[in-house]
């Protein structure tokens, strides 16, 4: 693996992050795998340079979002004072997820709608708590 060169490094975790016509699906597992691995993406992040690295960073990032979970169905207008159930499903995600756009993708709602009612019946969120939490 030596006589790679730094763009055969990078073109390497594009290929095992995005796939290509020749290669196998890439998968969550496969995504996970690549870049816990010791020979995998350390092994070739290490021999990049600097913008190289960013580039690196990017398409690490853009393959896990692809396997993030489809945003819910929008809820349209929820009535929030009178609906008890509603109240309760804020509370439950405002305990379970890490930020307010999780909560939103979850319930269907807009971030500023969920970050409203994340705030009126699950109170304030401590932003650097939640952060290191994550």
């Amino acid at each position: 693996m030596s006589a790679r060169t730094k763009h055969g490094h990078l073109v390497r975790i594009w290929l095992r992050l995005a796939g290509s016509k020749r290669s196998k699906p890439v998968t969550l597992a496969s995504v996970r795998a690549y870049l816990a691995a010791g020979d995998g993406f350390a092994a070739d992040f290490v021999r990049l340079n600097a913008e190289q690295k960013l580039l690196a960073m990017e398409a690490a990032a853009a393959a896990l979002e692809r396997f993030r979970p489809k945003p819910a169905a929008p809820a349209g207008r929820v009535p929030w004072s009178k609906s008890p159930e509603w109240q309760e499903r804020v509370r439950d995600a405002a305990r379970r997820l890490p930020d307010d756009k999780a909560i939103a993708r979850e319930l269907g709602l807009s971030v500023g709608a969920a970050a409203m009612a994340r705030q009126r019946f699950a109170g304030r969120r401590n932003r650097h708590t939640a952060r290191l939490a994550a």
